[in-house]
């Protein structure tokens, strides 16, 4: 399977199609239907895999770990609590609404002019 073909799987299964895409992720317009042909940057590549919540390397290659969910957190586990490391996992999995009101609990606020308004995903 191509890296087209694992994305347009993944993004059917999301209920997204390239165009939507490509629209919330400020791409142009049939960017991403060029990626077999062409080398996507490794920004591209990230944003996509993050949006569809999926892992950079089974994107890239089919293999390994289909759900970044499931990502292996061996470098910072031993400096983090369960409970830390359950809030990172939901954070990486949510939608910009979602990290903004995790953002705004995390901050002890409801402000709209919190850092959480500026967020950047």
């Amino acid at each position: 399977m191509s890296l087209t073909e694992r994305i347009k799987t993944i993004a059917t299964e999301n209920g997204h199609t390239f165009a939507s895409l490509e629209r919330e992720l400020g791409f142009a317009q049939g960017s991403i239907r060029k990626w077999d042909t062409s080398i996507p940057s490794a920004e591209k590549l990230l944003k996509v895999a993050e949006l569809l919540h999926v892992n950079i390397d089974w994107l890239l290659t089919g293999e390994g770990v289909l759900d970044a969910k499931t990502r292996n957190f061996d470098m910072i586990e031993p400096f983090l609590s369960e409970t830390e490391l359950l809030i990172l996992e939901e954070y990486r999995a949510a939608d910009k609404e979602k990290r903004k009101a995790i953002l705004l609990a995390a901050l002890g606020t409801s402000s709209p002019q919190s850092t959480a308004d500026n967020l950047n995903e």
